[in-house]
């Protein structure tokens, strides 16, 4: 049997990972003396960044890939189930003449790939993220191959969020597999500590299982057997039918037996966790012979090449007859140690909010005819956002400065994209000629009122702002002039959902002399009508109490960084009241503003200093003799703030990427499984992981958008939301979290300079997190309302104010709303957020609406149309916690 270069070292970075779909493809036709038949499918482990060398690790895996495809020329049995798409891309940018091998390939159904443009976490991406890493993969296959994949795999990636399931049910997707899982019950069985592992009978049986998504959709799901191996044994819904040999199939898919090995079964699995070489493929081909010809159940049973695909097609032809259990998700994510030290995630975040603020917007003017989509642009952001975050991207290695450039690239991408449309769509507005004009942009979908800022060319000493059509009169607030003007702040009110507002602008010769009533910020207090924060000049923050709800929200050290704080003189501006603490190069500040309920906190931190304070970075070669001090990881000393609130006995929500919200109880923190009921639809069970890894990092949560704890006697409860320019929140507890202070990485190409920055809003409430809409809270902090200078003096085609559309429903937030990926329709995105059955109603406004029908959220499988509306429009009703699409027109 001939090899192509069998050198393991050869191929360092991407492990063959073999799947065994153990199927009895019955009643079909049977094979010679009626022998039942296994697939044996595989799938190629690839991690875009486990290397120092990025190019040598890119040219290994072109060479593999020209392996791979010599090995199906020479073995026309065998099947390959590929890895990725960002290296089957990248393999053809470089060998454009292996694209018709490929398709011969995919055409006989022995190449598949997956719905995925990496092996990424979708523990805390933000939802578009998930849709988007999809939508783009079906749609570049089917473009260039003809094939619409219908599986993706997470190899090695531990951790899902409780929605995932249902983002890939309505993106089409069937099947998804998991390596041996860190949150999977068979893994919490064998390795978790004493004490806490769970009984056999509980695990999910041969890790196939129905992974359930919080609306009750779902797909099939497979946890691995095997550490990289994939060795998907379908314990899970064969029966008793296969006889006297289950035993042996049962041991099989734990360990491989001496009479095993004996016979060829040892098929190949990670060894080593990365590197498998072709050479082995041909060994897994040689051990399927062998079990064909020398295994005692070689009469009875026949494996053979398989794919997915076909374990799929098998599959959901007997699931009827199939009792699976549920899987719904887990409440606390597994977090790589590289997520730590790393800021991509700044820039990934903040990227993605950007670029759905722009999408809107483009969209906006496209429908209107301001201005052509700029899908080439869109495309090629998104791009460089979804190959970056595979599950071990950013942990220390030269490869990390390529991902850190593709992310800050995309982020001026994205910001050009935004400002560009929004000034598009601003220079359309109808205002009065001679007055200056600043329009006001909200991308939710609701009305609502916020803090606005705006650069302009100015240096005057003062500002008042008014709202087209004879509104309130306000002061705004200048910040120091520079080279390029001046950064004012005021607050936007009652901004249309899915619009905007105009505001006029007049300069002032000094700035005036009168705060908003209600607002100061006198000795240790800072006060609006809402709000009372007592400073403490060692404790930082004393108080912050809620107002209207006569509560205390915090206890004494909220926000607290190690060391004694030195009191910054309070200030009162017309925008807002403020006041900054400082210790060495950190800073916190606290702003009330008049008349919002919200109290605004921004925590910064200088690079300088911190290297000698961060713990077990993982470095590149060239630095591993950097000194660091300290045993601790960032849970806890000078590395971490935490932030207590003050409730008794409080219960925890977290808001996940589309705002779901799983249960976290802090006395059941330690054990597993749990029973979390995610929502009503979502019978699946749900596990809460005990953390053991990376220095004794204690119990924690990760979250995306926002967190709310509440009394459940007391009907009390505090919001706390933040701005995606860091994701990286631990909840320590019922009352507790903690930020990590990140450091700046020294790498030579890693362009990521800006200062360690977060904002957080906090807000009391009566009720629960439901009767705070705690989602939407978390939305408008991360979506801020935009704002730009209306500088065309011609072209006037929009009133001063209004909605592009209507879609104001405080339980649904729409997320998405883009051109679509195959024709001159548009796509838009809405997600349930309340756990509530409600109805969603689009109305035309500034934009005429024509067809409307749902759609995948891959955009490529048209559903049913849309209930119409009186007047235009269209309705669509919502399951709690649904993700929908819909594909609808404009009219011109």
């Amino acid at each position: 049997m001939g090899t192509r270069n069998g050198n393991l070292r050869t191929w360092p970075a991407a492990a063959l990972v073999v799947l065994l779909g153990w199927q009895w493809i019955a009643p079909g036709p049977a094979m010679a003396g009626g022998r039942r038949e296994l697939l044996a499918v595989t799938g190629i482990h690839q991690d875009i960044g486990f290397l120092d060398d990025y190019r040598t690790m890119m040219h290994d895996y072109r060479e593999k890939m020209l392996g791979y495809l010599d090995l199906l020329e020479e073995h026309p049995q065998l099947a390959i189930n590929w890895g990725n798409l960002y290296n089957l891309k990248d393999f053809l940018e470089y060998y454009p003449g292996q694209r018709q091998r490929i398709r011969k390939f995919v055409g006989q159904g022995r190449m598949v790939f997956p719905a995925q443009w990496v092996d990424y976490e979708p523990d805390w991406t933000p939802g578009e993220y998930l849709i988007r890493q999809c939508a783009y993969s079906v749609a570049y296959l089917k473009k260039n191959f003809g094939y619409r994949p219908v599986w993706c795999h997470l190899l090695d990636v531990p951790s899902i969020t409780p929605q995932y399931a249902q983002v890939l049910a309505k993106s089409g997707v069937k099947m998804v597999l998991l390596h041996y899982n860190y949150h999977s019950p068979d893994y919490q069985k064998y390795h978790a500590p004493e004490g806490l592992a769970l009984e056999a009978e509980t695990a999910l049986r041969g890790g196939v299982y129905e992974y359930v998504g919080l609306d009750g959709s779902g797909v099939i799901g497979y946890v691995g057997k095997e550490h990289y191996s994939m060795l998907c044994v379908a314990w899970g819904w064969y029966n008793d039918e296969f006889g006297p040999w289950r035993t042996s199939l049962d041991r099989f898919a734990r360990h491989y037996s001496p009479e095993e090995q004996a016979v060829g079964l040892k098929l190949v699995h990670g060894d080593e966790d990365h590197g498998l070489s072709p050479a082995k493929i041909e060994v897994l081909n040689d051990s399927i012979a062998a079990w064909n010809q020398g295994s005692p159940y070689a009469d009875s049973t026949t494996l053979r090449w398989g794919t997915v695909d076909e374990f799929v097609r098998a599959f959901e032809a007997r699931k009827t007859a199939i009792r699976l259990e549920k899987f719904t998700g887990q409440a606390r994510p597994w977090v790589w140690s590289g997520r730590f030290f790393e800021r991509g995630r700044f820039y990934l975040a903040r990227t993605v909010s950007d670029l759905l603020a722009a999408e809107k917007l483009a969209s906006v003017n496209s429908m209107l005819g301001l201005s052509s989509y700029p899908a080439g642009e869109i495309d090629r952001a998104w791009e460089g956002l979804l190959w970056p975050a595979d599950h071990n991207w950013l942990a220390g290695t030269d490869t990390d400065g390529f991902k850190a450039e593709a992310l800050y690239q995309a982020h001026l991408e994205a910001r050009h994209l935004l400002e560009r449309e929004l000034e598009t769509m601003a220079a359309a507005v109808e205002t009065e000629p001679g007055r200056r004009s600043l329009v006001v942009f909200n991308p939710v979908n609701w009305t609502r009122s916020y803090p606005v800022k705006v650069q302009i060319a100015t240096r005057a000493g003062g500002f008042r702002v008014q709202a087209a059509g004879g509104g309130e009169q306000q002061t705004a607030w200048g910040e120091t002039p520079n080279r390029a003007g001046r950064t004012i702040h005021f607050i936007a009110r009652e901004v249309p959902g899915l619009g905007y507002r105009t505001y006029y602008l007049e300069e002032l010769e000094s700035p005036p002399e009168t705060a908003p009533s209600g607002l100061s910020a006198a000795g240790d207090t800072l006060e609006n009508e809402l709000y009372r924060v007592v400073f403490d000049p060692v404790l930082g923050i004393r108080s912050v109490f809620d107002k209207k709800n006569g509560r205390q929200m915090v206890k004494p050290g909220f926000l607290r960084l190690d060391g004694a704080f030195m009191m910054d003189t309070g200030r009162v501006t017309p925008a807002f009241a403020s006041r900054t603490l400082y210790y060495q190069d950190k800073s916190l500040t606290v702003r009330l503003y008049p008349g919002l309920d919200l109290v605004d906190l921004e925590v910064r931190a200088e690079d300088r200093g911190f290297m000698d304070e961060l713990v077990r970075v993982f470095l590149p070669h060239e630095y591993q003799k950097l000194a660091l001090r300290g045993p601790e990881i960032l849970a806890a000393g000078p590395n971490s703030c935490p932030v207590e609130f003050a409730l008794e006995d409080a219960r925890l929500t977290c808001g996940v990427p589309f705002g779901a919200v799983p249960y976290v109880p802090g006395r059941t923190r330690e054990h597993f499984p749990l029973s979390l009921n995610f929502s009503r639809r979502s019978p699946g069970r749900g596990y809460v992981s005990y953390f053991t890894g990376f220095g004794g990092l204690p119990n924690a949560v990760n979250i995306v958008k926002w967190l709310d704890c509440y009394e459940p006697g007391g009907d009390y409860g505090v919001a706390l939301a933040y701005e995606q320019s860091q994701t990286e929140l631990l909840v320590l507890d019922q009352a507790t979290i903690r930020v990590p202070l990140y450091v700046q990485h020294p790498l030579a190409n890693t362009v990521l300079r800006s200062p360690h920055q977060w904002r957080f809003v906090l807000r009391g409430h009566r009720g629960d997190w439901k009767a705070a809409n705690a989602p939407s809270f978390g939305w408008e902090v991360s979506q801020p309302l935009l704002a730009t200078e209306r500088l065309s003096a011609g072209g006037a085609r929009l009133p001063v104010q209004g909605a592009f559309l209507s879609a104001d429903n405080p339980a649904v937030v729409v997320s998405g709303l883009k051109k679509s990926c195959y024709d001159n329709t548009f796509i838009l995105h809405c997600a349930e957020m309340l756990d509530s059955d409600t109805r969603l109603e689009v109305k035309p406004a500034i934009i005429r609406l024509g067809s409307a029908a749902g759609i995948s959220l891959a955009e490529d499988s048209r559903l049913a149309p849309l209930k119409k509306l009186a007047g235009g429009g269209f309705s669509l009703d919502l399951n709690g916690f649904s993700i929908e699409a819909v594909s609808l027109e404009a009219k011109k």
